[in-house]
């Protein structure tokens, strides 16, 4: 890795510039559409599907990329912390569209294809939750996770 130089600083208006490499953050935090002078990390592609279950997705601070989930008897729930760095972007059918981290119309322009983050989650009978990999779990009361049907029935846990 190249080193590091304190005065590497990019402004709040670029694409999840507070988790670019500087001497602050470390090479995990770097988004994958970071511009050139700094250290990339590959870009996550994430697809997952469950069909009687929840999806409880934790993701880095770092991920800068639309997200595409899919629910059909269930709700779409992101942490506080998410919410804050979410664009919403259409919920049709089911489906709902929006971009994680700052939004720049322009790294979409026509003919050029998305090379960042990406996040497709889909589920017919549950929900889809969506944290920061850094946040706790939000406690049920005994601190332990919800069992589900088949898990209380057959005593699986």
């Amino acid at each position: 890795m190249a080193a590091l130089r304190p005065e590497w600083q990019v402004s709040p208006a670029d694409c999840c510039s507070h988790h670019y490499l500087t001497p602050a953050y470390s090479q995990r935090e770097i988004p994958a559409n970071a511009p050139s002078e700094f250290t990339r990390r590959q870009p996550l592609k994430i697809n997952t599907t469950s069909h009687n279950g929840s999806l409880h997705i934790y993701l880095p601070r770092s991920f800068c990329g639309p997200l595409r989930i899919l629910t059909s008897n269930g709700i779409i729930k992101f942490s506080s912390a998410v919410q804050t760095e979410v664009t919403p972007f259409s919920e049709v059918g089911g489906v709902q569209r929006s971009f994680l981290g700052h939004f720049n119309p322009l790294d979409f322009e026509h003919g050029v294809e998305w090379e960042g983050d990406e996040l497709s989650a889909e589920t017919r009978n549950g929900s889809v939750r969506i944290y920061f990999e850094d946040e706790a779990t939000p406690a049920s009361g005994s601190g332990k996770p919800k069992l589900g049907f088949f898990e209380r029935l057959f005593g699986f846990s």
